[in-house]
């Protein structure tokens, strides 16, 4: 299925156009400044009319720091010309500690601007600054602080407080390629103050900070003040979010494949690579469809070169009809790094969430597989293409938030990581690899053309896919379970013994916990044999309704396998369990019937929620004693995908069990479901409606 596409492509795609490409985004981009992503957008409008994409268009959307998308606010346009902080005294340690011109991310975006002539000012040290607790004992009036907070959550508390400005040297890590701060120890962190700032926010690498606290804690041994200076010309105004739209139009108008990559961030991979490659996709499909290599496919392939969540949530309330048209999409987000210097970064193939399944998660598969068959290795010793590590990974939010069922495109994404240099002035066109670029818009490419000339025999191939790799979806799900088992069996006893009260519950025999394990087990094969039978009923959406008819036999015998897997790993499952007892000298575990519903059980099974806004829910636009409550039922951990669940058929007590089984976060109890969702809507997310018993 993938070979002639993708072999065609690996011709005429060129890794180093890509680079270029990227680099050329990355110079406007890196700014942080929106008179630069205005450029950066229409360089992207020429590049695809020059490719010969058709339909290049820019749609523009507030910049006002008021427009409100659902629970979404649009953060204001801001733009800088030039920025410098230096430190006065002492002056035996007067230098310039950074400056915008030399180095756009010494700003956080969205600081607000100095009088023409800088601010001079004492800097003291607060340790966070998002709390009052933070202030205390420390006077910030009149004052610069340096934190190591991210200033977004810090600007409108220390500005309060009467702080004139911020600085900061907050740095991200990760356990596997940045431990400390420290590990890039020359490194500036990209911050933004959104919607717009309150102060402004001066970035320090990891060792500037250092030296500065230093500073400051020496010379207040001697009774003495550090001074700085800071001077910033910058301007916060209302402008546009434009986001570019194109297309590669196919025989069917009414149908779309979509290709999404952002726009507007400060790195070369994340995410001037991205936008790149589908710039290059266009163009080499064009140029393959020109040159009757392929044929125009059935469907359009679509385009959208973003500002992450922001523009994808105002076009499904601006323009839903754009949204609906689109069947699937696949998100390119920081794709080109050199996997080596980044620290070991894999290309991750991000599946959809379960609760919108689809196909697309199966044939993404099945199209890494074949790009991993392609390597050379002593099985395939006639190859030229050199190992390129890639990994399967659960949904993850980025662009892709659009597989939320509110929305409704199922989309999976592509995405590097993890990557020392991201969200760092490190990330710069050296760091980005021709070869990656190249490897990633032929999987880009070969994903959205197959899928844009899918009719029926190949949609029943995708059906295939689904049956096949049902199975070891199953299987995966069956193996952990039972390594789960094993280990609860084989961990030995604390030897401490612990004090009881007379309220807490007794603690559960090894036996009871066996029989939990085979309940879990058990429900969760149904889950996932649900869910698959799921993704195989979403290939109907390419079919035309006389094609559907015709594939009625196929579709059924598809589901009969699956069902027929999803029953045999019960079994299995069964039988190595009752093993594993045995091992232990333990009875054979029976998963456990349902319970009768205790009354809170009851209450939430009576609730049937349903969404009021679309897309993303960010806590902060919701009013202000809705969000408290909202806030306080969340302690404790709520699912991360719970509203996704939400669909107005399914009761809170269906979404608490759904939630658990998929995995995604701490599981939910109805008593601290029904909180959540009755203050939800308080804060008009969510209607409630009552089933009737």
């Amino acid at each position: 299925m993938f070979r002639k596409v993708y072999d065609l492509l690996a011709e005429e795609v060129s890794g180093e156009n890509t680079r270029n490409m990227a680099a050329d985004i990355w110079r406007h981009d890196r700014t942080c400044s929106f008179d630069e992503y205005y450029k950066s957008a229409r360089y992207c409008v020429d590049k695809l009319k020059a490719g010969g994409a058709s339909e290049v268009e820019i749609i523009s959307f507030p910049a006002t720091g008021k427009a409100v998308y659902g629970a979404y606010r649009l953060q204001r346009a801001w733009d800088c010309k030039d920025a410098e902080l230096s430190i006065l005294a002492p002056e035996s340690a007067a230098r310039r500690l950074c400056s915008y011109r030399d180095d756009p991310w010494s700003l956080a975006q969205g600081s607000t601007p100095t009088p023409a002539g800088g601010i001079e000012a004492p800097v003291v040290i607060v340790e966070g600054g998002a709390s009052d607790k933070d202030y205390k004992g420390v006077s910030v009036k009149g004052k610069i602080i340096l934190t190591n907070a991210a200033p977004r959550a810090v600007h409108e508390l220390a500005k309060k407080k009467g702080a004139v400005g911020i600085v900061t040297d907050n740095m991200a890590t990760n356990p596997v390629v940045r431990p400390t701060p420290m590990d890039l120890p020359d490194a500036r962190l990209w911050l933004t103050i959104r919607p717009e700032g309150k102060l402004f926010a001066f970035v320090l690498t990891p060792r500037q900070g250092q030296d500065l606290r230093k500073l400051i804690e020496a010379e207040e041994k001697k009774g003495n003040e550090v001074r700085l200076r800071a001077w910033v010309d910058s301007r916060i105004y209302d402008g546009r979010h434009e986001m570019v739209s194109a297309s590669l139009r196919g025989r069917r108008t009414d149908q779309e494949i979509g290709l999404v990559a952002h726009l507007y961030e400060p790195g070369c991979n994340d995410n001037a690579s991205g936008a790149a490659v589908l710039l290059e996709v266009m163009r080499a499909l064009r140029a393959l469809i020109r040159a009757k290599k392929l044929p125009r496919p059935y469907r359009t392939i679509r385009v959208w070169l973003t500002h992450e969540f922001q523009s994808l949530q105002a076009l499904c309330y601006e323009r839903p009809e754009e949204t609906e048209r689109v069947a699937a999409a696949l998100n390119v987000d920081m794709v080109g790094e050199d996997q080596c210097r980044a620290g070991g970064a894999a290309l991750m193939y991000q599946d959809g969430p379960d609760a919108l399944p689809s196909f697309i998660n199966h044939f993404t598969a099945a199209l890494m597989d074949y790009f991993r068959s392609r390597f050379f290795t002593w099985g395939n010793a006639n190859s030229a293409e050199r190992f390129f590590a890639t990994i399967n990974t659960p949904f993850w939010m980025n662009d892709n938030f659009i597989s939320d069922p509110s929305v409704g495109i199922p989309s999976v994404a592509f995405i590097q990581w993890p990557d020392r240099f991201y969200h760092t002035n490190h990330d710069t066109e050296d760091k980005v690899d021709a070869e990656s670029l190249g490897r990633v818009a032929m999987l880009a490419g070969t994903w959205a053309y197959l899928l844009a000339s899918a009719r029926q025999p190949e949609v029943m191939e995708l059906a295939e896919m689904v049956a096949d790799r049902a199975d070891d979806y199953l299987s995966r799900t069956a193996e952990k379970g039972l390594a789960d088992a094993r280990l609860m069996l084989e961990e030995p006893p604390d030897e401490k013994p612990k004090q009881q009260s007379k309220a807490k519950k007794k603690e559960p025999t090894l036996e009871e916990k066996l029989v939990e394990a085979a309940t879990d087990l058990r429900d969760k094969l149904d889950y996932i044999r649900d869910r698959e039978l799921k993704a195989l009923d979403s290939v109907k959406g390419l079919l035309t309704e006389a094609e559907a008819r015709r594939s009625t036999e196929r579709l059924s015998q598809a589901r009969a396998e699956i069902d027929a897997a999803a029953d045999l790993w019960q079994q299995r499952a069964s039988r190595r369990l009752a093993s594993l007892a045995k091992q232990h000298k333990l009875a054979a575990p029976q998963p456990k019937p349902e319970k009768r519903l205790t009354p809170t059980q009851k209450k939430a099974a009576q609730m049937i929620p349903y969404r009021k806004m679309r897309g993303i829910v960010t806590n902060a636009e919701l009013p202000k004693k809705a969000r408290e409550e909202v806030e306080k039922a969340s302690k404790g951990g709520v699912p991360r995908l719970m509203l996704f669940w939400v669909d107005g058929k399914r009761s809170l007590l269906d979404i608490c069990r759904l939630t658990r089984l998929e995995g995604e976060g701490s599981p939910i109890e109805p008593a601290r479901a029904i909180r959540w969702a009755e203050a939800m809507k308080k804060a008009g997310v969510l209607g409630i409606r009552r089933r009737k018993t």
